[in-house]
């Protein structure tokens, strides 16, 4: 397991006392700054402790990036939200929704991941909600806030907005790179620490937001 910087580390912290206190999550940040490194310390935190945990990704294609990332917990059991949900295509349905299958196996378990969880759907968080409300689990959310496909409304059922931690610090390019300038700027207008970053592109200027 990679060696944690200390922003990282204050960070893991926070998350670890918030699924202490509420039970639930949100490590967010954008591509670069160490999402999974620190997810992996924080699950290695519940193994020690014998704890049971599932990794799930909303995406196949996120759920083989995990699994490749997080070499150290491969041993941990890991597969797509709506497979831990046991979620099925509705056939009655008109755009064939994805409902929970009633003869699908309950897992039980500590800890539950979420990865790339700004991709989820309403009917996934739905289904997650219902899971959470019969089963006394931790669920630590990780992704980038910004870039959720959902409205603010459905959103809101995970009651995140105050159970929510912030990596910022750029890791994959030198501290003084335009990506890592930017990247910082970027997320502190997430925080509402700055203005709303833009960029010279010919004779345009492009917005964060645009």
């Amino acid at each position: 397991m990679h060696k944690l910087t200390q922003h990282q580390e204050d960070v893991a912290d926070e998350v670890l006392s918030n699924l202490r206190t509420h039970k639930t999550a949100l490590l967010s940040g954008i591509s670069g700054v160490g999402k999974t490194t620190t997810t992996e310390y924080i699950v290695s935190k519940y193994q020690r402790a014998r704890k049971q945990v599932w990794l799930a990704a909303t995406t196949h294609k996120a759920l083989e990036v995990l699994s490749k990332m997080m070499p150290s917990v491969n041993s941990t059991r890991i597969s797509t939200l709506h497979s831990f949900l046991n979620m099925i295509p509705d056939k009655s349905g008109p755009n064939r929704p994805m409902i929970v299958n009633p003869r699908g196996q309950t897992k039980f378990i500590t800890l539950l991941v979420v990865d790339e969880y700004s991709m989820m759907t309403k009917d996934v968080i739905d289904a997650l909600n219902d899971y959470r409300m019969m089963h006394d689990v931790d669920v630590l959310f990780v992704g980038d806030a910004s870039q959720l496909i959902l409205s603010k409304n459905d959103v809101d059922t995970l009651e995140l907005d105050d159970k929510t931690s912030y990596l910022t610090e750029v890791m994959r390019q030198g501290r003084f790179s335009d990506i890592a300038i930017y990247s910082k700027m970027v997320s502190a207008f997430i925080l509402g620490m700055g203005p709303e970053p833009i960029v010279p592109y010919g004779d345009e200027i492009i917005k964060y937001t645009d």
